[in-house]
């Protein structure tokens, strides 16, 4: 028994901890032996790391600024089917941006449908360079339209946690609107937003498939891509990972440090004051719902051209598509390759679930008890929060190499375990949730009777906790189907190709485009049954699944 409690413990140490530790002695005794210095003191080593940081800048910056407006409009007015309307606005970030951005690219190039439309109008010339010359502008906005809800999202949770009587009692001693603002409102909304604004910034530091769909090879996160090749003869590759970790753990803490400063703060108890709403006359309130709307509808957009693309059959030099065909979904389970791939996606999101259940369940039971251990497990699990998917395949290849489950040989094994490790926090801190609110009295009741701890835990905790769990592990199946970061890096030989990867190789085929977008919306359709699904089991409401705070 003591063995089976312990056995997380082992498998974070071996699949994670360890990895980690081999990947920064190599990066450091590169650094020792004076190999890196040449690297970080070349003019593109640093051309990369601040174009890298400059991106992840304009999509912070971008996302914050969507985010604000929506946020403020459905916070301040009162909007007929509101609740309706925050979900088809989070709707975005249920897909891989990598997937949006092949809308973005096609809706957007030189002579895509929106210069065409506008040349055809004749507000244009000659075709506008709407991505820029390198597709830095297309990167960031598929990335801003896929990261902004998670800002959304926490500015919405700061401002229903809000007592309004905080704001009445201060009006009534005779503060100002500054001294409101001040005192107040900014730290009651800074330390979540902040939380959310470094979080966002993180993940776009490190997003690799957006880049790769737009060719923007300057970027960090490419730049480590393209150092597989000669991984071990290379030293270039250990000084891009410890740039993009040392960036990413950063922002990590300094989130997980805001999160916990908001938790001290005082928010609003069961049954305080909620922030009053301004009620507008139908005619405003109705015209500002169909103004979110069409912006929903905007933000959606590439989604709509990824599914348009899917049903051409040819869309070239024109405004619309000159003919609408199924054959690319058709053609999905017929192509080896995309069968292959739906396979093995559903193999190791099914495997990478049961391994994800058994590691949350055991290290839930050993922190329920308030164990030292349990704190050190939890601890250790929640680091995958702020370690990179590229970073942690790419220690997967530095550490297994040789070994038994080399990646470069068969990548499905630590797969499945990199996939289970990434949506172990997600997991966990969902169960030990779900547990923290089970009646204490019916465990207490058992204990009593006779039963040992782990009998109680079985028999009374967990399936209390059921729906959280079957939540959980409908998001984790979701997540895993459709990773990124990791299939990219890890998946190198087409036999092993998951979904993700089926999608990037395909965008690079001549006939392969149109079954790519058809696979994406497959994806995409996956994803929001699968979330309205998890939403429904555990009975919370849909933007609940994404909040950070």
């Amino acid at each position: 028994m003591q063995l089976l409690l312990l056995l997380p413990l082992f498998f974070l140490i071996f699949f994670l901890i360890s990895p980690l530790f081999s990947l920064l002695l190599k990066a450091l005794s590169l650094g020792m032996l004076g190999v890196s210095a040449p690297i970080l003191s070349e003019q593109l080593t640093w051309v990369s790391f601040f174009t890298t940081f400059n991106l992840a800048l304009v999509v912070t910056l971008g996302s914050l600024t969507l985010a604000s407006i929506l946020a403020f409009l459905l916070i301040r007015y009162r909007i007929p089917a509101a609740s309706i309307l925050r979900i088809i606005l989070i709707l975005p970030i249920v897909v891989p941006p990598f997937v949006s951005g092949i809308g973005i690219r096609k809706i957007f190039s030189r002579f895509g449908p929106i210069n065409l439309a506008l040349i055809d109008l004749g507000i244009l010339k000659e075709p506008f360079d709407w991505l820029g010359h390198s597709g830095f502008m297309g990167v960031a906005l598929a990335e801003i339209l896929h990261y902004y809800p998670i800002i959304f999202l926490s500015l919405l949770s700061s401002a229903a946690a809000l007592d309004y009587s905080l704001i009445q009692a201060a009006r009534l001693s005779g503060a100002g609107p500054a001294r409101l603002l001040r005192e107040i409102l900014i730290p009651l909304f800074l330390p979540s937003t902040l939380a959310s604004l470094t979080l966002v910034f993180a993940w776009s530091f490190t997003e690799l498939g957006t880049p790769l769909v737009f060719d923007y090879r300057i970027v960090l996160p490419v730049k480590l891509f393209g150092a597989l090749d000669d991984l071990h003869t290379n030293p270039r590759g250990y000084v891009y990972v410890l740039l993009v970790l040392l960036v990413s753990f950063l922002a990590g803490l300094t989130a997980r440090h805001l999160l916990r400063t908001k938790r001290g703060l005082g928010f609003a108890s069961r049954g305080s004051s909620p922030i009053p709403q301004i009620i507008l006359s139908s005619c405003k309130s109705y015209s500002l719902l169909l103004l979110l709307l069409f912006l929903a509808v905007v933000f959606l957009f590439p989604q709509i051209a990824v599914f348009i693309l899917a049903v051409s059959e040819q869309w070239n030099m024109t405004v619309s598509p000159e003919q609408l065909s199924l054959h690319n979904f058709a053609n999905l389970l017929l192509h080896p390759l995309v069968l292959n791939s739906i396979v093995l996606s559903l193999v190791l999101a099914v495997s990478s679930c049961l391994l994800l259940l058994l590691l949350a369940s055991l290290i839930a039971f050993i922190a329920r008890g308030q164990t030292r251990l349990g704190r050190i497990m939890t601890t250790i699990a929640n680091l995958s929060l702020i370690i990179p998917g590229l970073v942690l395949a790419y220690s997967y290849l530095e550490t297994f190499r040789g070994t038994i489950l080399d990646p470069r040989v068969n990548p499905l094994a630590i797969l499945a375990v990199g996939y289970a490790i990434r949506r172990l926090p997600l997991m966990l801190n969902n169960l030990i949730s779900a547990i923290s609110v089970s009646s204490a009295n019916l465990e207490e009741a058992a204990r009593i009777c006779g039963a040992s701890a782990f009998a109680t835990f079985r028999k009374i905790t967990f399936p209390l906790a059921m729906p959280f769990v079957v939540s959980g592990l409908i998001l984790s199946f979701i997540f895993a189907m459709f990773e990124v970061s990791e299939s990219l890096m890890l998946a190198q030989q087409e036999k092993f190709f998951p979904i993700s990867k089926t999608i990037y190789a395909l965008l690079n085929r001549p006939d392969g485009p149109g079954m790519a977008c058809a696979l994406g919306v497959v994806t995409f359709f996956i994803t929001v049954v699968g979330i309205l699904l998890a939403a429904r089991v555990s009975g919370r409401k849909l933007e609940e699944l994404f909040r950070i705070s």
